[in-house]
């Protein structure tokens, strides 16, 4: 009896994170080769509650496959970049960068979050019902300096009922969710080290 208790619990805790994560680019099938080259990784625009975590995370995870061949454009000082990279830039744009970077490789991390209030007014029964729904977008490209064009790009979307949610932080859960959906795509596609 216990059991069946305990299967119902994990059940109901299980259900009410309603988190819905999704890419944009699932046909994409090119993921990225770690093998070579001095790759950089540019500012994340994210809110700034967010930013050091997400930046943090993104670092170690390329870390991970590049080591000593990846810098951070805030670790470097000499670096003649603009502090925005806008995404899906042009050839000119990237050769630009290469120029100023010295890098081979250039990562460009854009997040976008929101939550969006939804009413729902019961005229009849006069009962009030605000549903808080957080929604994240992050999109993720990495720019070949050498050859002047973009190698990857990926765009994950995500959200979450809040009302239905267990979490405490919900947009910061539904931007973690995006960015490790777009990392397991890196991941599955590419060529590691």
């Amino acid at each position: 009896m216990q059991r069946i208790i305990l299967f119902f619990i994990v059940i109901t805790l299980y259900s009410c994170n309603v988190n819905n994560f999704v890419l944009l680019n699932s046909d994409r099938t090119n993921g990225l080769d770690f093998q070579s080259g001095k790759w950089l990784i540019g500012n994340v625009e994210v809110n700034p509650y967010y930013k050091d975590k997400i930046t943090e995370l993104a670092y170690a995870d390329f870390k991970s496959r590049l080591g000593e061949r990846l810098n951070s454009v805030s670790e470097q000082k000499s670096l003649l970049i603009p502090v925005k990279v806008d995404l899906n830039p042009k050839k000119e744009e990237i050769e630009k960068l290469r120029i100023g970077t010295k890098h081979d490789y250039f990562i460009n991390i854009k997040v976008r979050s929101n939550r969006n209030d939804i009413s729902d007014f019961k005229i009849i029964e006069h009962d009030y019902y605000l549903k808080q729904m957080s929604f994240a977008e992050i999109t993720l490209e990495v720019y070949n300096l050498e050859q002047g064009k973009i190698v990857y790009s990926q765009t994950a979307r995500g959200k979450i009922d809040e009302h239905q949610s267990i979490t405490s932080r919900p947009i910061y859960n539904v931007i973690m969710g995006c960015y490790k959906k777009i990392w397991k795509d890196i991941e599955k596609k590419s060529i590691l080290k």
